[in-house]
């Protein structure tokens, strides 16, 4: 299957949020009525050559405009294409922090290889570039800023501002800490896409966000699953039906979610039936389904010694079926779609 194949499942009447993940990477293509598009982020396969960006390849199938774009943190996993989305769409709308953005990137290149800062600088000068040119298309995102793409409404949940003065003051910041969660609310769909926020920062960005966000019928989890960006309060167990994506993360030897006791999966399923993981690594993801939390964490301590360092070159996911898809009718119900790299976890 080929990414420009999901064109073919897109309801002009309905709001639909594209999440891929294969397993080094997320990006977020929202479409709403009456036809037009947002992108948060973006990543690829291996190699940047624009084949391999997934938002990319659809939106240049769909051919519908794109109005805004939102890099939420500069971090390589989530930049990767981004400059080439800008510059192929031009859209009218280009949201960042501006702390990110300009002359002195030092405060995005820290956390050393872990993070391949490298890969972000394309998109931090596409963005520089069309602010200097296009003032117009500027949004210096704070926390509480609305704007409106097509018939949705998007709100930041952060930074704040005291945030932004206290990360620029440290010597060797994490841009995680200004990362940018949106809520969106169309109709009476309402969602939250959780960026890579950590947990310290969540009860000041719910307290931001213009309705209810625990209240959410869809929710992109925070930071690939990890248990330290999980907020108590946003993933509170409910008597309503909830679709929950994690996009994974793999890599320096490390992989997220962790499925173990006590770590994210365990809390995030200890409050939802079902957690969606847009993709496993192959060998791992050989399980048969239905697919427990306690059969992936055996899966890991079995082959982690023979799997030896995780990278995303051996363990990434083909890109064209590492996605989920929400499509919300105007009542807020949800049908969710997958590719077959994704899986659904139960507890």
């Amino acid at each position: 299957m080929e990414v420009a194949e999901l064109a073919s499942r897109i309801d002009p009447d309905r709001l639909q949020i594209f999440v891929f993940g294969p397993g080094w990477g997320e990006s977020i293509a929202l479409r709403t009525p009456p036809g037009v598009w947002l992108v948060i982020d973006s990543c690829g396969g291996i190699g940047s050559e624009a084949e391999t960006i997934p938002a990319l390849q659809l939106l240049s199938a769909v051919g519908e405009p794109v109005e805004g774009v939102i890099l939420t943190h500069p971090h390589g996993d989530h930049t990767v294409g981004l400059d080439l989305i800008i510059e192929r769409f031009n859209p009218p709308l280009i949201g960042c922090v501006e702390h990110f953005i300009g002359p002195d990137l030092r405060h995005s290149a820290n956390n050393g290889a872990q993070f391949d800062s490298e890969k972000a600088r394309p998109a931090q000068a596409a963005i520089g570039r069309h602010w200097s040119q296009r003032p117009e298309t500027k949004w210096e995102i704070r926390a509480g800023d609305v704007r409106q793409i097509g018939a949705t409404e998007i709100q930041a949940l952060h930074p704040p501002e005291p945030a932004i003065a206290a990360v620029a003051a440290r010597q060797e910041p994490n841009p995680n800490d200004l990362s940018t969660p949106i809520a969106v609310s169309w109709q009476d769909a309402r969602v939250v896409l959780g960026a890579d926020l950590p947990e310290a920062y969540w009860p000041e960005a719910i307290d931001a966000c213009n309705w209810d966000a625990p209240s959410h019928g869809g929710l992109k989890v925070a930071h690939h699953g990890s248990l330290k960006s999980q907020d108590g309060n946003l993933i509170a167990a409910a008597d309503r039906e909830r679709t929950w994506i994690c996009t994974p993360w793999h890599g320096g030897g490390r992989h997220l979610p962790n499925y173990a006791d006590t770590e994210g999966a365990e809390i995030l399923l200890a409050s939802n039936p079902e957690l969606v993981v847009t993709s496993l690594t192959r060998k791992v993801a050989q399980l048969p389904e239905p697919l427990t939390r306690a059969a992936l964490e055996s899966a890991w301590v079995m082959k982690e010694s023979k799997l030896g360092k995780l990278t995303p070159e051996k363990h990434t996911a083909e890109i064209a079926e590492a996605w989920a898809l929400l499509s919300f009718t105007p009542d807020g119900v949800n049908h969710l779609e997958t590719g077959t790299a994704a899986l659904r976890v139960l507890p």
